[in-house]
Parts: structure tokens; sequence; C-alpha cells
């Protein structure tokens, strides 16, 4: 039997999962956030001005809007600091490589 503290660390990466899947089939978090930080991200990578190290944080303005979504829609729900971090770096990895993959133009 795992002690409790094992449990945890196991099952943060659960609920990233889970906020991840949120924000990504939420239409309105999709067209209104998700959408415009794609573009911000084109244009910066179109011009040489990308800097992928500061890209979690252009995306935590994502995953901070649909933590609180989630908040309201499941009450009682919070998520770690650490674990919209990682959220946050995966869209950031995820897009960046979708958007090298596709010749820089996804919208």
């Amino acid at each position: 039997m795992k002690n409790f503290t094992t449990f945890i660390k196991e099952n943060w990466k659960d609920e990233a999962i889970e906020l991840k899947l949120y924000i990504e089939n939420d239409a309105d978090l999709y067209r209104q956030r998700l959408v415009p930080i794609v573009k911000n991200i084109q244009n910066k990578m179109k011009s040489g001005k990308y800097d992928h190290k500061k890209a979690p944080k252009l995306w935590k303005y994502l995953v901070d809007d649909g933590a609180k979504k989630y908040a309201k829609e499941f009450p009682g729900v919070k998520f770690d600091k650490k674990i919209k971090d990682y959220v946050a770096q995966e869209f950031a990895d995820e897009y960046k490589d979708e958007i090298e993959a596709q010749g820089g133009k996804m919208f």
C-alpha cells in the first residue's frame, strides 16, 4: 500500500491532464485566449523574436483563466501553482511544435 504522500505526488499529473483537457475543450477559452496566444507566437516566430523560455508565462494567462472557470463550474476544486505551471509548459511545448510543423501558420 502506498502512503498518502506518494499517492499525492503521483496524482498531481492527473489533475494537470484534467485542467489541460478542460481548457482545450472550452469554446470560450479557445476563442478568447488560445487563438490570440497562438497568433502572437506565430508573429514572434516570424519576426525572429520568439523566446521559448518566456512562452510558458504567456500560456499561464490561459491556464489561470481556465482554472478559474473550472473552479466556478466545480466548486471546491483548486489547482496548485505547480500544476498550472506544468500545464502552461505543456501548452508552450505542444503549440511550438505544432506551429513549426505547419510552417509557422496555424490560424
